[in-house]
């Protein structure tokens, strides 16, 4: 939910509209004398606005549970309606609030912001005031420290994580660094800083450039490998660790286990932050953003989807073998409180997503519904199934490996990337 500011008349009223709600029509907030402060600088304004967005959507949340107790011993069918669009507007207002902690969190480790408030609100919700106390307080804001990042360092070049052992020798695929200028690079973001693979041409400048989204085995050859390719195209090529701050990801031999303790607990907020920090170090190395483009693997394969919803200045995604519904095994969280079908509308990146039909962990129906939303949405995001390819189809180093659709899809990736200005 996107709330525009349409007038600020000063630190003790502020007015928003939601135009995505029709029957939203304004709140009002009006902190009490005194208590209302908020000291940042610059661009931290930020995490005050996100408050308040948190605050419209609970009183949203408010109204509309009561409408459904009004309802209940009324039109079934319309109740049925209004449960769907309540269930729908829980989901958001998680997904605010937990945007809101990561600014907060993030933009607060030096602190530099404070948060104190106490008030009220004054919504109007079909012509009907109503008023709703609230109170939030960051008297002394959370705090992280470069200690509390698990990794400070890639996989060493030429290491695959464990639990991707043994690895398939005999399909594997490799790039060298000949012409390259190649290895880890540090990305500065909100806490500290968190460690990538680099991968670009040895000469020349103003690259157009790719991210690369790691599976859940963390940037290991593998990725590595994938960067290094797209550098001998002549782009910069960029895989930052995005589990850096949850766990290292080298030893563990389950990957269940690396999706239950690691992958499932890292906040969108903090992927979206650091894939946006790590565009802008691009831009300052070598990278032209105003050719930008970003792909992923499995997990990685969800975040592009979330990013190309997140970031409207890139020019095109490509998503590989991504969750895009819940599913029993990765439902929304606290931390994922959404999936990218949530996102079709707010998608103005043209992304191109690759899909197995015997992938046993992303159900053929779930990808074809994504097909249907993105195409009643009137998007221009495409999704290829591949019949006969397992989940895992371009990982080379894998018995997933499916030669035949590897090719075609990457084919057809470089040929998205080139079509859509991000070549």
């Amino acid at each position: 939910m996107t709330l525009a500011v349409l007038n600020n008349l000063g630190p003790n009223l502020i007015t928003f509209s939601d135009a995505g709600i029709g029957s939203f029509e304004k709140f009002v907030l009006l902190p009490e004398a005194g208590l209302g402060r908020f000291e940042a600088i610059g661009e931290l304004r930020t995490a005050f606005l996100e408050l308040l967005e948190v605050f419209a959507t609970l009183a949203i949340q408010l109204v509309r549970v009561k409408k459904i107790r009004e309802l209940q011993a009324g039109d079934a069918g319309k109740y049925e309606r209004e449960s769907d669009e309540n269930e729908h507007e829980h989901k958001l207002l998680s997904h605010a609030t937990m945007r809101l902690w990561s600014i907060i969190t993030l933009t607060s480790s030096f602190g530099k912001v404070k948060i104190e408030y106490k008030g009220h609100l004054q919504l109007f919700f079909k012509g009907v005031l109503m008023k709703i106390d609230i109170v939030n307080t960051f008297a002394e804001a959370p705090s992280l420290d470069r200690r509390e990042f698990f990794v400070t360092s890639i996989f060493a070049a030429g290491t695959f994580a464990a639990a991707v052992m043994p690895i398939s020798a005999q399909t594997k695929i490799t790039t060298d660094d000949k012409g390259l200028t190649a290895g880890e690079v540090k990305i500065p973001v909100f806490d500290g800083q968190i460690p990538a693979y680099r991968a670009m041409p040895e000469k020349g400048k103003k690259f157009p450039v790719v991210i690369v989204v790691h599976e859940i085995f963390g940037v290991h050859e593998w990725i590595q490998d994938v960067c290094r390719r797209f550098a001998k195209l002549g782009y910069i090529a960029i895989a930052p660790a995005l589990y850096a701050r949850q766990g290292d990801v080298k030893d563990l031999k389950d990957p269940r286990e690396l999706n239950m303790k690691i992958f499932s607990q890292i906040p969108d907020t903090q992927s979206m932050s650091d894939l946006d920090a790590t565009l802008e170090w691009a831009g300052k190395n070598g990278g032209d953003t105003k050719r930008a483009a970003i792909t992923g693997f499995c997990w990685g394969g969800r975040i592009v989807w979330m990013y190309a919803a997140h970031n409207p200045k890139l020019k095109a995604g490509a998503a590989w073998y991504g969750r895009v519904v819940p599913t029993p095994n990765s439902p929304v969280s606290a931390a994922q409180p959404t999936t990218p079908i949530d996102h079709v509308n707010e998608l103005k990146v043209p992304v191109i997503g690759f899909y197995g039909g015997l992938d046993t962990g992303i159900p053929v129906d779930s990808v074809q519904r994504m097909q249907d939303e993105l195409k009643k949405a009137g998007k221009k995001s495409e999704i290829i199934v591949y019949p006969n390819a397992k989940h895992g189809f371009h990982a080379d180093y894998r018995d997933s490996y499916n030669k035949d659709a590897s090719v075609d899809a990457w084919a057809k990736l470089l040929a998205w990337f080139k079509k859509n200005n991000a070549a």
